[in-house]
């Protein structure tokens, strides 16, 4: 065993199997070597010098500063190590780190099938996973940044404010928070499942791109460009919903207060449940997919849900669902129903289907209450009676 040993330029110090190192400093151009089956505890990196572990080593609670690396290779496994300024930790595959701390300007690489797991990138650091890679459980502060490549894994990552995680193709994301102005990108190919938008948040998935199972709280946003795709979506009230010319979104479901915009040509596909607004600027390409109006939180004095339901093409069925306690009056589904010739389903309570209803036609009594569907003005109205 061997403490409190400084390195200096030139100097080098082997640590074998069985052999320990403490409280070693590395000074400039300094090299510390650990070979499989030894130690090093609390040693420090400083500016040009260079920490290597081999195949069986273990390091614990070392510190690289500035302009300093520390090397990691296969079965070789580090914890607790600080990334300062302008310096670098590199693991290689089959190498592990756990509870890595990287500062301002850090870098962690993580090469093919290495892993990291609690880690922290604070303002302007930065974690790179490359193929095959994976990290789990990291926090990125704000400004700080991961980045995931071709066949790497993420999941458990929490996105603060200003933080940004960007999930390549062939990459995969799960469980992934982003949190208050955080942003989650994904990049045609990727992939991100279970996610959760909070305030001022955002995912944006680009072409190519798919999220499935997106929670979108409180002023969280989601946008979906051309070419990709999100699955099982839920927006909470005031979350916002974008889906471009050529994005394509199944199964949705909406709060009173949410925000969706579909703009010329997108997709909309699957079950979807509508309850807040819900905005097209053009043609949307609706073919079999089934668009249930929800009532259930909404007042009879609010405004249409659906802002043109003409402008929705080949859907494949329209209901409207409403609950056993739904207050008697006029609800609007719809504008731009001038020439609506559709039907809907109606549900009431757990999803009890009552019958079909036609704009104009019999009402349907149930439960001591009448349903029918009017058009005025444009406006599709399910009237309670």
């Amino acid at each position: 065993e061997t403490s409190n040993t400084t390195i200096n330029a030139g100097g080098f110090l082997g640590i074998g199997s069985g052999a320990s190192a403490m409280k070693t400093v590395i000074d400039s151009s300094g090299q510390l070597t650990v070979w499989g089956g030894g130690h090093a505890n609390s040693n420090t990196v400083r500016s040009y010098g260079i920490f290597v572990l081999s195949n069986g080593a273990v390091a614990t609670d070392t510190n690289i500063e500035t302009e300093a690396a520390m090397h990691i290779y296969s079965g070789a496994s580090a914890s607790f190590t600080a990334v300062r300024s302008n310096a670098e930790l590199n693991v290689g595959g089959g190498a592990h780190v756990y509870g890595t701390l990287v500062d301002s300007n850090g870098k962690l690489t993580v090469w093919a099938g290495g892993t990291a797991d609690n880690n922290t990138v604070n303002e302007r650091g930065a974690i790179t996973l490359l193929n095959f890679a994976s990290a789990s459980k990291t926090t990125i502060n704000s400004s700080g940044a991961m980045h995931v490549y071709s066949g790497a894994v993420v999941s458990d990552t929490t996105i603060k404010h200003d933080g940004y995680l960007g999930i390549g193709s062939g990459a995969e994301a799960y469980d992934t928070l982003i949190d208050y102005a955080g942003e989650l990108t994904v990049w045609g190919g990727g992939t991100a499942e279970k996610n959760t938008i909070n305030e001022y948040g955002a995912l944006i998935l680009s072409s190519g791109a798919i999220a499935n199972e997106t929670m979108i709280n409180a002023a969280g946003g989601l946008h979906i460009y051309d070419g990709a795709k999100a699955y099982s979506t839920i927006l909470a009230d005031d979350a916002s919903l974008g889906i471009g010319s050529g994005g394509y979104i199944n199964g949705m479901k909406q709060s009173r207060k949410g925000s969706i915009t579909f703009y010329d040509g997108a997709i909309l596909d699957g079950w979807n449940d509508l309850g807040g607004n819900v905005y097209t600027s053009g043609t949307v390409d609706a073919e079999g997919a089934y668009v249930n109006f929800e009532l259930e939180f909404r007042s009879n004095d609010q405004s249409v849900i659906l802002d043109d339901i003409c402008h929705l093409t080949d859907v494949g069925r329209y209901s409207v669902e409403v609950s056993t306690r739904q207050t008697a009056g006029t609800y609007a589904l719809a504008g731009g129903a001038w020439n609506f010739d559709g039907d809907l389903t109606l549900y009431v309570g757990d999803g009890n289907d009552i019958g079909q209803l036609s704009a104009g036609g019999d009402s349907i009594e149930y439960n001591g209450k009448s349903y029918s569907l009017w058009i005025d003005n444009g406006i599709l109205s399910l009237h309670i009676g």
